[in-house]
């Protein structure tokens, strides 16, 4: 438990450093770009997040579980998680501009996200050192570059931003602070004695294809669930309305950092706990589920009290429109919170493909969702389509869950 609780904080440190000054960041955009040029941003980075998912693969979660396992081999695991990233990352780009073109975005979109999409090569690397010093224990490193990024996203975006370069200047911005967190983390491997040589190991390989597949599909169907309703919105909506939900979905997104932090720092130790000890790991999960509902409960009254004043308040009378979406997430965000834990023990089960057709049902019941209540109630059916699909996440989660710790 001092374990899990220090590497809370740090992590927890670090997202709340980074949530803050990204939403401040957010907060700039809205008011310099408006809502219609913040909505093509949005929905920018909603479009590349889908595709992102063919660049993690599982990855990360995977590097976490083994590593945390086996750490004699952790510079091993790092080289062939790094070759296989680069491939997959070449894909993911390629496949990102074949869709964008088919889906007849407007030239300006399409630029945007070829250059936007960059971000598969050095986000994708990094990603991988993040994993390994996770699975190591050595949150704080973790934290720092979330500082870095966190710093220097904002401080790009603006000087490109106040350059003249709109929209794309933003992206670039982000593009180069991603490169400057890969610099990091190479430089602290060796630091930390991480011996580690870039290779494309055959046999490696195909075991990381084999085992990440369970991850990967999960990690796709979890950003498909988060990021389709944007996307969904910007082709059947406009890129205003995409603009207002995402606005108040950033203040949800703030409001479940905690319970995020706290999941990614349960994982290693959920890893060998459902290995050796069950009944203490059926505990833990019980109370942190109860420890978050009362967490999250406040902040649902609050937004559904004050959703015009919040949003009035933070993005100007321009987004107040997006208030009764705004109310919805705030029920949705209690399901939020209770949603964030059940994942580490589920993926750290060694029959996850089982839970595979479920998650499955429930990322194709929100987009269903999406498409049958987005030409009716416009960010409004995207906020409801959340709730729903939600719940019934939360119902299936913890069906799994039962059955896991006492099985």
């Amino acid at each position: 438990m001092n374990k899990i609780a220090k590497n809370t904080i740090w992590l927890f440190g670090s997202q709340v450093f980074a949530k803050v000054i990204g939403f401040f960041y957010v907060l700039y955009l809205t008011r310099t770009l408006g809502v219609e040029k913040f909505g093509q941003y949005e929905a920018v980075l909603a479009f590349i997040f889908i595709f992102f998912t063919l660049v993690d693969f599982g990855l990360n979660r995977l590097l976490i579980r083994d590593v945390s396992r086996r750490v004699k081999e952790a510079g091993v695991f790092l080289g062939n998680a790094l070759g296989l990233r680069l491939g997959l990352s070449v894909i993911a780009y390629g496949l990102s501009l074949i869709f964008v073109s088919v889906l007849g975005y407007s030239f300006s979109t399409v630029y945007l996200i070829a250059l936007s999409s960059l971000v598969f090569f050095s986000q994708g690397l990094w990603f991988c050192f993040e994993a390994i010093f996770m699975a190591l224990e050595k949150f704080q490193i973790c934290a720092f570059g979330t500082a870095i990024l966190a710093i220097l996203n904002p401080i790009l975006g603006i000087i490109l931003l106040k350059a003249g370069f709109g929209v794309a200047g933003v992206l670039t911005g982000m593009l180069f602070s991603s490169l400057a967190v890969l610099f990091y983390f190479g430089l602290l491997t060796k630091a930390q004695n991480i011996s580690w040589r870039f290779t494309f190991g055959r046999e490696k390989a195909l075991y990381f294809l084999k085992e990440g597949l369970g991850f990967a599909f999960l990690t796709s169907l979890s950003i498909v669930y988060l990021k389709n309703g944007m996307v969904v919105l910007s082709r059947l909506g406009n890129e205003e309305a995409v603009g207002l939900y995402a606005a108040a979905y950033k203040i949800v997104e703030v409001g479940i950092l905690f319970p995020n932090a706290l999941a990614m720092a349960f994982f290693p130790q959920v890893s060998r706990l459902i290995l050796t000890n069950k009944k203490g790991l059926s505990r833990l999960y019980f109370k942190s589920v109860l420890g978050a509902f009362l967490l999250a409960l406040p902040l649902a009254i609050i937004v559904n009290l004050y959703p015009k004043q919040i949003l009035g308040l933070l993005f100007g009378q321009e987004f107040v429109p997006a208030a009764p979406a705004f109310s919805v997430l705030g029920f949705s965000l209690i399901l939020f919170f209770v949603n964030a834990l059940p994942g580490n023990i589920i993926q750290s089960w060694g029959k996850l493909t089982s839970f595979l057709p479920w998650a499955l049902f429930n990322t194709v019941l929100n987009i269903f969702l999406n498409l049958f209540l987005i030409p009716r109630f416009s960010l409004l059916g995207v906020a409801y389509a959340m709730l729903i699909t939600e719940a019934t996440g939360f119902i299936i989660n913890n069906i799994f869950v039962v059955k896991i710790l006492r099985g």
